[in-house]
């Protein structure tokens, strides 16, 4: 089912990913997650894995284990406004306050499957071809009738929001030719994880945008890609590229974040997983314009991940001090906002995990 997670040495330097990065929000019925992964795995992914400039997906899950990881005290109700170490507003007025934005996310998914692709124009194509080749391969079945029988009574919802994939530490494949079966010949089989996945997100304003990609690469960064079996961060933004990224990429105005319509014409789609209503609720809409990047990165369950950021910071600066104080003023003044969200990662055919179990 899996393949082997090798442990090797892994560039984690910052750098181009493949453009598109689609967000797939699932709310499965939590008893239910082994089977939808399983219909999930053998009906949906095995068809997209081979279309042309297809690079991948990573599963993660707020479900706990048999373990109870993650068991994550901020999937609670509580205040919207909660104490955090360097906020500023504007980044002028610091108030250790942030306005915490998912602690509504929360309540509205359990899984979230995120698929990359090379070019904005693979992203066009990719739902049409995932449909024929589903179809091809099941005597023309119509894939949404398909689902609805088999995938959709097993979910309360689902509704997908599109971002650009601006930056990524992890070994993302690229297009280059290697020995696998899959998309432009990679090998794209997916490596059995159960990690801690954290997803930032950060509100940032489009003019302070270059000074806080390079703060974060050399204020935060730097001290998380040397945490033990850390998986490089991957940024996607709701904002679109550069004109230079733009040709390369083929983006040609595509809309990012979500679509601009909250009851979503989704065919085949049953409401609680038994009234069919062909319509998803897109609660995306409802958090858009609250953040303007994403970081996503892993790190082994039960990590100290502030601990040992410190200590990173500790090495790098023998002289001293807290990172914290560091960056509140290296990083925070460039940020409006910011939560954290806490997931545990199912699997992914992105990068060598050598952490997995």
């Amino acid at each position: 089912m899996y393949a082997a997670s090798p442990v090797s040495a892994q560039d984690l330097r910052l750098r181009p990913g493949p453009a598109a990065w689609i967000e797939e929000y699932w709310d499965v019925k939590p008893d239910k997650l082994d089977e939808f992964m399983e219909i999930y795995r053998r009906d949906v992914y095995a068809h997209m894995r081979k279309i042309p400039g297809y690079r991948g997906y990573n599963v993660i899950t707020t479900v706990p284990d048999e373990g109870g990881f993650p068991n994550d005290p901020f999937g609670r109700l509580r205040k919207m406004t909660t104490p955090h170490y360097s906020i500023q507003i504007d980044g002028k007025v610091l108030t250790k306050r942030l306005y915490d934005v998912g602690n509504l996310i929360r309540q509205t998914h359990n899984v979230v499957i995120a698929h990359s692709l090379q070019t904005w124009a693979d992203a066009d194509n990719f739902r049409r071809a995932y449909a024929h080749a589903f179809a091809e391969a099941n005597n023309g079945w119509d894939v949404n009738e398909y689902f609805s029988r088999k995938l959709y009574p097993l979910v309360n919802n689902y509704w997908e929001s599109r971002f650009r994939l601006g930056l990524t530490g992890e070994s993302m494949p690229t297009g280059a030719k290697a020995r696998g079966s899959d998309a432009d010949g990679l090998n794209l089989e997916p490596r059995k994880t159960n990690a801690f996945q954290g997803k930032e997100y950060f509100d940032v304003d489009a003019k302070t945008m270059k000074q806080f990609l390079e703060a974060y690469e050399h204020n935060t960064y730097q001290f998380m890609r040397v945490i033990p079996d850390y998986r490089g961060v991957t940024i996607v933004f709701n904002t679109p590229p550069e004109p230079e990224e733009a040709k390369i990429t083929h983006y040609t105005g595509q809309p990012l974040g979500t679509i601009d319509t909250f009851y979503v014409p989704q065919p085949g789609l049953l409401m609680d997983g038994e009234i069919r209503t062909n319509i998803s609720i897109n609660y995306s809409l409802l958090f858009n314009k609250t953040f303007s990047l994403i970081t996503y990165f892993e790190v082994p369950k039960n990590t100290e991940l502030l601990k040992l950021m410190q200590a990173a910071y500790d090495k790098m600066y023998p002289e001293g001090g807290d990172r914290i104080e560091f960056i509140t003023k290296a990083l925070f003044p460039y940020a409006r906002n910011h939560w954290d969200m806490v997931y545990r990662s199912i699997e992914t055919s992105f990068t060598p995990t050598p952490h997995a179990k």
